[in-house]
């Protein structure tokens, strides 16, 4: 069986500016692909090793859907009104989203959007299944049923509008039911309601819209109805969008910050996945507006810790670049031209004496001077823009460097993050060649969409050229693992090397474990802190609630409305700003340091192992080898960096999976006299039962950190153990059968030329 030959990018560096332009993903693809084919036929004569399977179940992996397709999610997120539908239209060069006449609706749910080949666009709404919306519908039910709840029964009455009998909950007859026909009712209402043709041919199922790029909007528009919207899951958008054919997928997230704890549970989920984030605020709120700079904190400090700043994933984007408004008490440099011009047209309109003819032939110069004052008050416009663009950066990113010195305890400043200030309204007019619109900026260029359009497509193509490395290199191990047998003298080398290895990945993993240990230290007394606090925030959440709202609060296991009742019992754990800085320099300082220290002792036992060979294809291999070293560095890497993502947000969940049966038991509380004092046992219970709650924290951080170090340990072992056999392939040559070695010298002189 012939050994697909592979592609040639060893000479690819970070340093090397143009690597995009040398790397064909679909060659890519079809090399690899080749291979597993190869490796995958019954009867072939390579056996694949334990190892090789792995290396193979991961390729796989990678090649979702029988192709190679990079797919970096960036989340675009700001607080409702920020710009973000605008910002992505200007970004695709049409008209796909829009917020305003379609009611806000559409970023009530995700709304991905991806490239395809070809000139037709494609968008795919999935609703939700029959079990998520009877999970919401009976919060909905119950809340009218039993707290004649009108904002739930609005939202009922839009979803089911034929439906007379919604109108019956919550009145006189309902109330003087016993208890069990009240709930027998409402159960018997609630399955009616899910086998409703307002909804039934839905649920669980989605619906496909197709056109140009322009004609989605318009095609999505009858889903956006309050009628619909509340049943949709998410939406998929594929079209033949520029910058987005690296490989890149843009989401429009809900409103963040509003408030609807649920769409800002959405939004915080996907923003923890996402591969790059862009922080949208409108320009002219972005120092002054309290609530905007909260945000732009909150966020920035979540990147630090998260890793992000250190992977260049973070981008603030200044929408309305192109609203000035008056500013009368601005100067320009225009301001002298605008008075004169504005007294010259005056001077024409005091006239108003002067015989016909005369004013007849006034008219053109008239004309003419209302031009050119139009003209220059656009450039006065202009001019202000772009000065308020210089300021706004310089102060958010003396701002930035301010937060990064607080979260990380650093004395050097950090990069600058970038920041773009762009005018989507202004870049639309100006691609659209509006007639009947004026934009204050005279070229696209100026809007700065076209900078920002470039910065995205780059970080496509530099995550397509990422993954297309390590899936390379995941191929070249899979075909040397599965043409190698070693035997005879070789075997007491190899397991030598291996076990030079693993005592090295013992010292980074025992390393690891004292860093998670500091952690646990510093988060102990913070948790006794939430704990003596724990009691007062119940208390404080009853006080701020009317009876009905704090019964859905409990209903939703603390989250409802703007209030989370889980997040607020552990932000003193959360928002602490000591756990905070040790957080970031345990995982985005000392073990990536530790990390890189290991894989060169490693390097360096590789090279010892191999310093007396002079065979001719030695160096070649080696260097295959040592890259692979690299891509395990930054596979390691990037795996803590995902597993501390999940773990820093562990706190609230726990939380709510300690007091869900609290919860439970509030909410079953029967109607009737002091209903509301009855539900306010949580204040006995927390006083009752905080210990074990919060101890149960501190096991929660415990355990997941242990098995972040598990993950890393596996992987770590899994890998050591395939590069030492590419080692011993290279210290091999003579034993391998002529074919195989042959096949081997091929494929190695394809892959690292």
């Amino acid at each position: 069986m012939a050994l697909s030959p592979a592609s040639s990018l060893s000479s690819l560096t970070d340093d090397t500016p143009e690597l995009t332009k040398d790397v064909d993903l679909e060659n890519v693809y079809h090399l690899v692909s080749g291979v597993v084919r190869d490796l995958s036929l019954p009867g072939g004569s390579i056996s694949l090793p334990s190892e090789a399977q792995i290396e193979m179940e991961k390729i796989e992996k990678l090649l979702v859907g029988g192709a190679y397709r990079p797919n970096h999610k960036v989340a675009v997120v700001g607080r409702t009104g920020s710009g973000k539908s605008t910002l992505l239209n200007a970004l695709l060069g049409c008209s796909v989203l829009s917020a305003a006449d379609m009611g806000g609706a559409c970023t009530s749910v995700v709304t991905e959007i991806s490239y395809q080949e070809g000139s037709e666009a494609v968008a795919t709404v999935l609703f939700k299944t029959r079990q998520q919306w009877e999970t919401e519908l009976r919060h909905l039910v119950t809340d009218v049923h039993d707290a004649n709840n009108p904002d739930s029964l609005g939202k009922l009455a839009n979803i089911y509008p034929d439906r007379q009998d919604l109108k019956k909950m919550g009145t006189v007859e309902k109330q003087e039911m016993l208890p069990e026909q009240s709930k027998e009712l409402e159960s018997s209402l609630i399955d009616n309601l899910l086998d409703d043709p307002a909804v039934k041919d839905k649920l669980g199922n989605a619906s496909t819209v197709s056109g140009t790029p322009k004609d989605i909007r318009e095609k999505l528009k009858p889903f956006w109805g309050a009628a619909t919207w509340p049943l949709i899951a998410r939406v998929n958008i594929r079209g033949p969008f520029p910058v987005l054919s690296s490989g890149i997928v843009l989401a429009d997230l809900p409103g963040h910050g509003d408030a609807d704890i649920v769409r800002n549970k959405v939004a915080d989920q996907y923003m923890q996945d996402a591969n790059t984030i862009f922080l949208v605020a409108p320009i002219n709120r972005a120092i002054d507006d309290e609530g905007v700079q909260n945000y732009l904190k909150k966020h920035i400090s979540q990147s630090i810790i998260d890793g992000r700043i250190a992977e260049d994933s973070v981008v603030l984007v200044l929408t309305q670049h192109d609203v000035i408004g008056s500013n009368a008490d601005t100067a320009s440099s225009k301001d002298a031209e605008i008075e004169e011009l504005t007294n010259q047209l005056k001077t024409h309109k005091s006239q108003k004496k002067q015989p016909k003819d005369s004013k007849h032939s006034r008219l053109p110069e008239t004309r003419k001077l209302r031009a050119s004052l139009g003209i220059a008050m656009c450039q006065r416009q202009k001019e202000l823009a772009q000065g308020r663009c210089l300021a706004v950066i310089s102060a958010l990113q003396h701002k930035y460097q301010s937060i990064y010195a607080n979260v990380s305890g650093a004395s050097a400043p950090p990069r600058p993050i970038p920041i773009f200030c762009v005018g989507s309204s202004d870049y639309l007019i100006l691609h659209d060649h509006s007639p009947t619109k004026t934009a204050i900026f005279s070229s696209k260029s100026e809007t700065g969409i076209p900078a920002l359009y470039t910065h995205t497509m780059h970080i496509g193509e530099r995550q397509g050229v990422s993954d297309a490395i390590h899936l390379l290199f995941l191929t070249y191990q899979l075909l040397n693992q599965s043409s190698i047998t070693v035997e005879g003298d070789d075997e007491g080398s190899e397991i030598r090397l291996e076990k030079e290895c693993e005592q090295e990945v013992a010292s980074l993993v025992q390393s690891i474990e004292k860093m998670f240990a500091m952690i646990v230290d510093e988060s102990s007394p913070l948790i006794d802190a939430a704990k003596q606090q724990s009691l007062h925030v119940f208390q404080a959440v009853a006080e701020t609630h009317k009876w009905n709202q704090y019964l859905a609060l409990m209903r939703r296991q603390g989250e409802f409305g703007s209030t989370n009742l889980n997040a607020l019992l552990t932000s003193p754990i959360a928002d602490s700003e000591s756990l905070q800085r040790l957080w970031h320099v345990v995982f985005n300082e000392d073990i990536p340091r530790t990390v890189l220290h290991c894989m060169k002792s490693i390097h360096t036992a590789i090279s010892s192992s191999v310093s007396n060979l002079r065979h001719r294809s030695v160096d070649k291999s080696l260097h295959s080898i040592e890259t692979s070293v690299q891509d395990l560095s930054s596979t390691i890497t990037k795996g803590i960096t995902i597993q501390q993502r999940q773990a820093r947000r562990i706190w609230a969940p726990l939380m709510k999976t300690r007091l869900s049966p609290q919860y439970a038991s509030v909410a079953a509380i029967t109607p009737g006299r002091n209903r509301f004092a009855r539900m306010k046992s949580n204040e006995s219970f927390i006083e009752g039962s905080a210990v074990p709650i919060f101890e149960a924290l501190k096991a929660g951080i415990k355990g997941a950190l242990a098995e972040c170090v598990e993950l890393v340990q596996a992987e770590l072992q899994h890998r050591v153990r395939v590069i030492v056999r590419d080692v011993t392939v290279i210290t091999a040559d003579d034993k391998c059968p002529s074919f195989l070695a042959k096949a081997r010298a091929d494929k190695e002189e394809s892959i690292l030329k």
